[in-house]
């Protein structure tokens, strides 16, 4: 079983982070661990506002240390940096209601200054739940179902006809996916995206509903723990992203395995009957695909890049 990530004590107070002496001359500097991370947030804060993706990073990046050292922290750090201007914070409580909101460097006391350090040590508690770390014990939250009864009425009553053609010809058809939760469209789509785009562990935008924590400490612990989740969803040889707007999220895809041999004599929608003679054998065949648009089942149009997702518009 994945390792729980405890919220932080009052007693861990202490340890934060102190700035240390500054040049002369200059900024004083954060001392290790929070160093690397405010300089994150600084340079982040730096990208011009218009650049795609900018606002987010800064966001996701503030937040980290909102999380690590509490909102109070946070803003007496950065708002003593030239330029940085702090953004206003929220503190939730575990049911998401906001319990106080601090406003950025404008100079007011908030509550959570006022009894330093260990009311930043309180902040950072209430803004944060106990998380699981990321790991194989995520595959099986949230299952996708394997029912056609649980696909969107229309799409449903297609694939069955379609399934069923495909059976009478000989055809051996393997469900693996019908209607996805989206909370496990979220996990399925990082954890890929950690694998095989090397995402930084640290920015995944959380999702409600889903506690858990992506960031073992480092990159490589990270990546292997999202590879275990790539594993569990078998989706290590997709050559694209799982969508976290996927049809099946809405029942209107199906991922499923086909497999023939020899000739395939099917029946298409109109009852008209097509021997399919080519390869491969499986549900990338092109005769096969042409088939199912028939029933209105079409194949992801990038065919090798998911092949055995059909849907109601090749999405």
């Amino acid at each position: 079983m994945a390792e729980k990530q405890p919220a932080q004590k009052g007693n861990q107070a202490q340890t934060l982070p102190q700035r240390t002496a500054a040049p002369e001359g200059g900024q004083a500097e954060l001392a290790s661990p929070a160093a690397a991370l405010t300089s994150r947030v600084v340079s982040l804060n730096g990208l011009p506002p218009n650049q795609p993706g900018a606002r987010p990073l800064r966001q996701a990046a503030v937040l980290q240390m909102q999380r690590r050292y509490g909102n109070a922290y946070v803003q007496r750090m950065l708002a003593g940096r030239a330029g940085f201007d702090v953004p206003t914070f929220q503190t939730h409580n575990l049911n998401g209601q906001v319990m106080r909101q601090e406003g950025g460097a404008t100079g007011e006391t908030t509550p959570a200054e006022a009894g330093e350090p260990a009311a930043a040590a309180e902040g950072a508690a209430a803004a944060t739940t106990t998380k699981t770390l990321s790991g194989s014990s995520w595959t099986s939250q949230f299952p996708t179902s394997t029912s056609l009864d649980d696909l969107d009425a229309t799409f449903g009553a297609n694939v069955k006809k379609f399934k069923e053609a495909m059976e009478a010809a000989g055809a051996t058809i393997s469900v693996s996916a019908t209607k996805r939760p989206p909370e496990r469209a979220y996990l399925m789509h990082y954890a890929w995206k950690i694998v095989k785009e090397n995402y930084d562990a640290q920015t995944v935008p959380e999702k409600a509903g889903v506690d858990i924590n992506w960031w073992h400490g480092d990159a490589a612990k990270s990546k292997t723990a999202a590879q275990e989740m790539v594993d569990g969803y078998a989706i290590n040889n997709l050559s694209v992203a799982p969508s976290l707007t996927s049809r099946h999220i809405d029942g209107k895809a199906i991922d499923m395995t086909i497999s023939w041999s020899g000739e395939l004599k099917i029946k298409k929608a109109d009852g008209t009957e097509q021997t399919i003679t080519t390869e491969p054998r499986d549900g990338t065949n092109a005769d096969l695909i042409a088939v199912g648009k028939s029933y209105d089942v079409i194949h992801f149009t990038d065919v090798d890049k998911d092949k055995p997702h059909w849907s109601t518009d090749g999405k």
